[in-house]
């Protein structure tokens, strides 16, 4: 079971850093005036494990910040993927 946690908080380090980069090339991108990357993949990648990389992403990049539904995605899938943490902590160590 232990295991199972620990691929579990490998997956949310390594799509919230997918995700975190994403926000940085769309912004880059956004700058550029170039093609960027679509809101939904956006969204896909906040809700696949990504929320605090996105969220964080958000913060630092200063990007889609004035989008609502992006405020609600991202602190959304946060607090999900938190609960989803926390209560797999709770079935491993308690």
């Amino acid at each position: 079971m232990e295991k199972l946690f620990t691929l579990f908080l490998l997956a949310e380090g390594f799509f919230s850093g997918i995700c975190f980069l994403a926000f940085g090339l769309d912004k880059l991108l956004a700058c550029k005036g170039k093609r960027r990357i679509r809101e939904r993949t956006l969204h896909l990648l906040i809700w696949l494990l990504g929320a605090p990389g996105g969220f964080l992403g958000m913060c630092v990049f200063r990007h889609k910040t004035a989008h609502a539904v992006f405020w609600f995605s991202a602190v959304g899938g946060l607090v999900l993927q938190l609960c989803l943490a926390f209560g797999a902590a709770w079935l491993v160590y308690a």
